[in-house]
């Protein structure tokens, strides 16, 4: 499970997860910094709303079928641009080990290890265990496919876990 805290430390009674997730395993949330005024307001400031995305070993979130990935709002409701997420079409329960956001936004999404994988993002196949997601015009998040992993193993993708990567300044990944 998860919770928001305050500047102070003290949890954000704003912040409401309901049941939660089916697994006790969350592994990496990122922010998502939103701005909700997109021109320069004449006398106000600007405004921001800083999402969270979760990713982990689980299949739910609050009774929702989030496929080990969600993204939530700051008061904790779904905001639906992931679908069903991993492994919807050839199953196992997804473990989604760490997310990193890119400068241009893209998500570079690695997993895998104890029996569970990604193998597939909303049904469509992936390279084992590694997938660069990018948000379209509709809001949702789909398979970036400019991204290839070229054949680490048979199937393009990590053949066991991977637990780490990070993204340079010119967009090379390094994971391991």
């Amino acid at each position: 499970q998860i919770v928001r805290l305050n500047s102070d430390g003290t949890p954000d009674p704003t912040f409401v997860m309901g049941d939660g997730f089916d697994g006790d395993n969350v592994f990496t949330i990122s922010l998502e910094t939103v701005r909700n005024n997109p021109s320069y307001p004449p006398n106000g400031p600007i405004v921001y709303t800083e999402n969270i995305i979760v990713g982990g070993w689980f299949n739910w979130y609050n009774g929702t079928n989030v496929g080990g990935i969600v993204k939530l709002s700051p008061t904790g409701q779904i905001i639906d641009e992931f679908g069903s997420g991993f492994n919807g079409e050839y199953g196992g329960n997804p473990r989604v080990n760490q997310i990193v956001k890119q400068p241009d936004g893209k998500l570079i999404i690695i997993g895998g290890a104890d029996g569970g994988y990604l193998r597939d993002f909303n049904g469509t196949w992936i390279p084992q265990n590694i997938v660069r997601l990018v948000k379209k015009d509709s809001g949702l998040y789909q398979i970036d496919n400019t991204f290839t992993t070229r054949n680490f193993d048979d199937d393009g993708g990590f053949g066991g876990s991977a637990n780490a990567i990070t993204v340079s300044h010119t967009h090379t990944a390094s994971s391991g």
